[in-house]
């Protein structure tokens, strides 16, 4: 499987996540942000302490806003091409063209 970018809206809370592939952690707080290891910050997941974020790594990335009525907007960037069920509904493959190169590609 390639690359995939999964999308999902009105989540209640994050998906369930295959840890491995997320090394580092951006937070966003009300009146706080931190880069950090996500082993040093084992509250990232609070969505009350942490309304937006990202989780990221050599593999790929989740990132998440949280939403006015408490919901949860959730992108994932996976290249091994698994993404969590609730990501599938809006799963978008992502096709290399043979005239491509990596640094024409910017995320």
């Amino acid at each position: 499987m390639g690359p995939v970018i999964g999308v999902a809206s009105n989540m209640q809370t994050h998906p369930e996540l295959s840890m491995d592939c997320f090394r580092y952690v951006w937070l966003e707080g009300k009146m706080e942000a931190k880069i950090a290891y996500v082993r040093d910050v084992p509250d990232w997941n609070n969505l009350d302490k942490w309304p937006a974020g990202r989780l990221f790594g050599d593999a790929g990335e989740y990132r998440w806003q949280r939403n006015p009525d408490n919901t949860v907007h959730g992108v994932i960037l996976s290249d091994d091409g698994r993404l969590p069920e609730k990501f599938e509904s809006g799963r978008l493959e992502l096709t290399k063209k043979p005239d491509w190169s990596d640094s024409n590609l910017i995320l």
